[in-house]
């Protein structure tokens, strides 16, 4: 069944809440909308589109805040963190997934996690937030680099056996395995 819906431009960026989250991840991408919020009037914000033609990166200033497309997020995911997402269709509606940008590992899917009977969502538009929403806090919720441990280096036996079998010795160590 082809529904008919308005289009709604709002629907076209991020939600704000959204967008905050961004920014302390490091956001870049210039945007053509921006949220002004003053920091002495805390409740006190403005949703803003820039009266120039050329966007700025509004995330550089600490009064403003980028408000980005949905189409620049999954750009900025795609190369800033190498994911890859997309929304697709089944009979029961929309679903979401992700991969690795760089040699198309999967690495997740929505899960059935939609509020539509079959574990869907309804709209297009809102798996696509869905989708973002979950990326979005999954990176914030990555340790950053200085904050992850060291692995130290494993102590086992280094073997000549390789595809084919015994290697010679003399093979460079890049051909070598190292056995568990």
């Amino acid at each position: 069944m082809i529904r008919e819906t308005k289009y709604n431009p709002e629907s076209e960026h991020l939600p704000v809440e959204e967008s905050k989250i961004l920014k302390t991840l490091g956001f870049d991408i210039p945007c053509i909308k921006y949220l002004w919020h003053d920091p002495s009037l805390k409740d006190l914000v403005s949703l803003s589109y820039s009266s120039d033609v050329i966007s700025s990166n509004w995330n550089s200033e600490d009064v403003f805040t980028s408000v980005p497309l949905l189409q620049q997020v999954f750009q900025w995911l795609r190369i800033k963190h190498n994911i890859l997402a997309n929304v697709y269709s089944n009979a029961s509606g929309y679903l979401y997934e992700w991969h690795d940008a760089e040699g198309g590992t999967h690495r997740g899917d929505s899960g059935f996690k939609g509020y539509n009977d079959g574990g869907c969502w309804d709209y297009y538009e809102e798996a696509e937030i869905e989708c973002l929403r979950f990326l979005i806090d999954k990176i914030a919720k990555m340790p950053k680099p200085s904050e992850q441990k060291k692995c130290k280096p494993y102590k086992g036996i280094l073997s000549n056996i390789g595809i084919g079998g015994f290697m010679n010795p003399n093979v460079p160590y890049l051909y070598r395995v190292w056995i568990l």
